[in-house]
């Protein structure tokens, strides 16, 4: 059995002084003499943001004593877990700020509120209950929005305060002004867009919100918080020696710490010892930053036809539930990603086949297009993992005329500048994929779709309207491409394809005299489409094995299998 070893012991409180607060001479004279016969223990605890996906290390070291007798005698016998009643414990503060900066980020919201005269709470309980009934409210219109309970902490400062208020840190999605209408119990509320600093930590707005100078502030979180991870503990990692050395030079501390944690960069550290038995403590904070590939590739992908009746609103679906959920098959496999429908035509299919369509107000697309923005609840969550959509109405015809007099804004790049914004816009900036589900038209939503694409896919039925629209399209492609040079032809995608001597040899033409690329994959006639869109489902989840559905599977691994999306699709897996 091998030798017990002391350390469970307020070793926070047992190393209060400064280190920098002694004389060099004495730090170097209880180096020498090496009064301490000890091992240094260090824990580490790791907090990576769900979003940025930044890591905050937090390095603890301290002395593990061999002899119960040697360890320092505290007002706690030893260290305490967090509790999540009240602030004045040094661990639960921590704990807190760990949450904060897992769970939040750029994007979401922290709120300052307070209670009006005659409206103030007489006891912490008719506070509490307060703010229990807001959040209650909160989640009942994300719901209402397609959106899921909100993550929050909220901290109340109630006990020998002047004035009673709370803290609130919640995820986004309903936007400041709707939150202070929502609360209504004060007239200074104080609402903020969350900004996290350089390194993506929360750290000092929830040092902030948990100081405690005067009373007792409770806190408490959402039960759907990522928890953090129980720290992983070492008494290899530092030596005795080495955390001397540590303790006397900065430099020294920081090389030793980038060292032992690989890819983390140094931030801080402070050295405490204990005046008794000359140990030390140090408490140093790391960052990793989270890789941003993901959000600078979001690919926006449109189809369009001039023609109606071609598939676009079915291939437009089928591509973005494919894309989100991935699949194996014989031919191969797509790696599931993060998509974004967004639906670009005043008929709404694509909305009503994900049952988002709302028809008396004004849709989350045309205030896109007003506003050149996503902020403002345009993001609906799909039932299906990882899709996400802007639902669209009759009101973007509406949206049309009012941006066609507004002479004093651009009016063609308004998406554009909108999906600029979204990419750096968490909890919705990390798509892989943007579908866009245009209208068969030019209108201004439709070119504000191509200046934003990165490609176009163009379904067609084999019959005489549709091939002679094609030159047309093509004209106003080029014509766009002069505000966008990225755009360009992905490739045309035949649908509901029926055998027959026409439209073989329109297949014919299509490929060998059109001029435009041509996907090998034909999508077949089925039945199936047109019975799907009565039950509200995209033809993938009505029914799996049919031609159609199959067909769509082939032709997402075909596109895939392009010689930039194969790159791109392998980095992400």
């Amino acid at each position: 059995m091998g030798k017990r070893y002391y350390d469970n012991y307020d070793y926070e409180e047992a190393y209060k002084e400064q280190c920098k607060k002694l004389e060099e001479a004495e730090m170097e004279r209880w180096m020498k003499e090496g009064w301490v016969n000890c091992l240094y223990r260090t824990s580490t605890y790791k907090s990576t943001n769900t979003e940025s996906n930044t890591t905050l290390l937090e390095s603890m070291v301290y002395p593990s004593f061999k002899f119960k007798a040697d360890m320092p005698k505290t007002e706690k016998k030893r260290e305490t877990s967090p509790s999540q009643s009240n602030l004045n414990d040094k661990n639960a503060r921590r704990y807190l700020i760990r949450l904060a900066n897992i769970n939040f980020g750029k994007g979401d919201i922290w709120a300052t509120f307070g209670w009006n005269n005659g409206l103030l709470p007489e006891t912490y309980e008719d506070a509490k209950k307060d703010v229990v009934n807001f959040i209650r409210r909160i989640n009942r219109k994300r719901k209402k929005l397609g959106l899921e309970n909100a993550k929050y902490i909220y901290i109340i400062a109630f006990e020998e305060y002047t004035r009673p208020h709370f803290h609130l840190l919640i995820s986004g999605g309903i936007d400041r002004d709707e939150l202070e209408r929502m609360w209504g119990k004060c007239d200074r509320p104080n609402t903020r867009n969350i900004s996290p600093d350089e390194n993506f930590l929360l750290t000092g707005l929830a040092t902030y919100i948990t100081q405690n100078p005067h009373g007792t502030k409770r806190w408490c979180p959402s039960k759907n918080l990522k928890k953090p991870d129980e720290p992983k503990r070492s008494y290899s990692k530092f030596r005795k020696a080495k955390v001397e050395k540590m303790a006397f030079d900065s430099s020294v501390l920081q090389a030793e710490m980038e060292k032992a944690y690989p890819g983390f960069t140094f931030l801080d550290a402070e050295v405490k010892h204990n005046g008794v038995n000359a140990a030390f403590y140090i408490y140093a904070r790391m960052v990793k930053k989270g890789e941003k590939a993901r959000e600078q590739s979001m690919k926006i992908i449109c189809t369009l036809n001039l023609k109606g009746g071609c598939a676009k609103t079915t291939t437009a679906v089928s591509m973005a539930e494919l894309l989100a959920t991935g699949f194996k098959s014989k031919r191969g496999a797509v790696e599931p990603g993060k998509v974004l429908l967004f639906d670009n035509d005043k008929q709404g299919n694509a909305s009503r086949l994900f049952n988002q369509y709302i028809g008396d107000t004004e849709a989350p697309a045309a205030a896109v297009l007003k506003r050149a923005t996503f902020r403002g609840n345009t993001i609906r969550h799909t039932k299906i993992k990882n899709l996400d959509i802007v639902p669209c109405n009759y009101f973007m015809e509406l949206a049309e005329l009012e941006i066609k007099a507004d002479t004093e804004t651009p009016q063609h790049d308004r998406y554009r500048r909108a999906f600029e914004e979204l990419k750096n816009t968490p909890p919705f900036g990390n798509y892989d994929y943007c579908i866009i589900d245009n209208a068969p038209d030019l209108g201004m939503n439709v070119i504000n779709a191509l200046v934003a694409a990165d490609e176009i896919v163009i379904p067609v039925n084999l019959d005489c309207y549709s091939l002679d629209g094609l030159e047309e399209l093509v004209d106003q492609v080029n014509n766009v491409r002069q505000l966008n040079r990225k755009a360009h032809i992905a490739g045309v995608l035949i649908t509901d394809y029926e055998k027959s001597d026409t439209s073989e040899a329109a297949e014919t033409w299509l490929r060998e005299k059109s001029g435009l690329p041509v996907f090998n994959t034909i999508i077949r006639h089925s039945k199936k489409v047109k019975d799907s869109t009565f039950y509200h489902k995209t033809p993938i989840a009505y029914c799996v094995r049919s031609g159609a559905a199959q067909g769509y599977k082939n032709f997402i691994l075909e596109y895939m299998n392009k010689p930039h999306m194969a790159a791109e699709q392998k980095e992400r897996g």
